[in-house]
C-alpha cells in the first residue's frame, strides 16, 4: 500500500474513533433542531467527510450559521413536503445574504428520503451533487435535516440541507 493510502487510512480511523472535536451540532446553539435532526445531521456529516477523506481531501468544517441557514431550508421543505433550491425562503444567495454570510463560494445540495444514508449515496450517484460534495473549494459545511410532518404521506421522510461554503 502507498503511504498516501495509508495517510488517509490512519487519518480515517483516527476521525472514527475520536469524532470531530466540535461538530456545531449542539442542541444548545439551536433549540429548534430535535436530538434525531441533531443525530441525523452528525451522521451525514460523517459520512461526507468519511467519503471526502477516502478521495484524499480535508474534511469540512461545521460553521454554526451554515447549520442554522441549512435547518431552516430543510423545515421549510418538509413543511411544504417538496425538495427545493428555491423555496420557501428563496435560492442560496438570497439566504446567505439575507443572513449577512460572507463567503466566496456557495453550493448546496437537498435531498429527500427514509434515511440518511440512503440520501447520501444518492447525492453521491448525481454527478453534480457528487461535485459539491467533492469541491476542494469549499472549507465549511452546514447540515439542516428535518423529519416530514406525520400527518402526511411524507412523515417517514427526512428533508436534508447541505451547504457547502468558503467563508470571507
Amino acid at each position: 500500500m502507498s503511504w498516501k493510502k495509508n495517510y488517509i487510512l490512519a487519518l480515517l480511523a483516527l476521525f472514527i474513533a475520536t469524532g470531530p472535536a466540535d461538530n456545531g451540532f449542539s442542541k444548545e446553539s439551536d433549540s429548534k433542531a430535535s436530538g434525531d435532526d441533531v443525530a441525523h445531521s452528525e451522521e451525514l456529516l460523517h459520512l461526507v467527510n468519511q467519503y471526502r477523506i477516502t478521495q484524499g481531501l480535508p474534511s469540512l468544517v461545521t460553521d454554526a450559521r451554515l447549520t442554522s441557514l441549512a435547518r431552516k431550508q430543510a423545515e421549510g421543505m418538509a413543511k411544504q413536503g417538496f425538495i427545493s433550491h428555491d423555496l420557501p425562503s428563496g435560492n442560496i444567495s438570497v439566504r446567505m445574504s439575507s443572513a449577512g454570510y460572507k463567503h466566496g463560494i456557495v453550493r448546496e445540495n437537498v435531498a429527500s428520503a427514509r434515511t440518511v444514508s440512503y440520501a447520501h449515496n444518492a447525492l453521491l450517484e448525481s454527478t453534480e451533487h457528487k461535485s459539491n460534495i467533492l469541491a476542494a473549494d469549499v472549507s465549511h459545511i452546514g447540515i439542516g435535516i428535518a423529519k416530514g410532518d406525520p400527518a402526511t404521506r411524507y412523515g417517514d421522510y427526512l428533508f436534508i440541507v447541505e451547504i457547502f461554503a468558503s467563508p470571507r
